[in-house]
């Protein structure tokens, strides 16, 4: 999902020089001199206020920013469904160590996860991985950064009735391998005590 159009502004490439014999003006007719400098500076202030006036622009393209809202759309539909405590399962898929891909049994007690397990063993994740286990709100974090970040693939699967991601893939570039990562839904949320 290659990204299109860009657009930057940088002042640091506006250089505004005073010619030398400007200077010398400046140095003998001291009312001269004051006056140009406020030329000047109306003139930076002008470009500066034409420069934000231009609209906001965007480095998504629109495939991106139909993502995105696609994003948007199912995270509304998680929220308005979501119960105050659920539970659910993740099993991540990634090039990395067994005790990172789970899966993984996260339980979330009023909006924070409280409790994340191995289905297989019943052991807590270790504490340097457990944010590779979110909540479901972190996953849809997760998901609008990868297109925001420019990821050059980002396929999601939904369930459509609760808006959860089902599954995702993430492939940030093509160029290299073994950096991509996705996550598959195995148990969707229910509502826990």
């Amino acid at each position: 999902m290659p990204v299109t159009g860009s657009c930057r502004y940088s002042f640091s490439s506006i250089l505004v020089e005073e010619p030398e014999y400007m200077a010398l003006e400046r140095r003998t007719q001291t009312i001269l001199g004051r006056e140009r400098r406020i030329v000047l500076r109306k003139y930076v202030v002008a470009v500066t206020v034409a420069l934000a006036a231009l609209p906001a622009c965007s480095d998504l393209g629109p495939e991106e920013e139909d993502l995105l809202a696609e994003i948007v759309e199912h995270r509304r539909t998680w929220e308005s469904v979501r119960p105050p405590s659920y539970a659910y399962t993740l099993e991540r898929q990634c090039f990395c160590v067994e005790e990172a891909r789970g899966p993984v049994r996260v339980r979330v007690t009023s909006g924070s996860v409280t409790e994340r397990t191995y289905v297989t063993g019943g052991g807590k994740v270790a504490v340097d991985l457990i944010g590779l286990f979110p909540s479901v709100e972190g996953l849809f974090d997760l998901l609008e950064q990868a297109v925001r970040q420019g990821a050059r693939e980002v396929r999601i699967t939904w369930d459509h009735e609760l808006g959860v991601p089902r599954e995702a893939w993430i492939d940030y570039d093509v160029r290299i391998a073994d950096e991509e990562q996705g996550f598959r839904v195995v148990e969707l949320p229910r509502p826990s005590s």
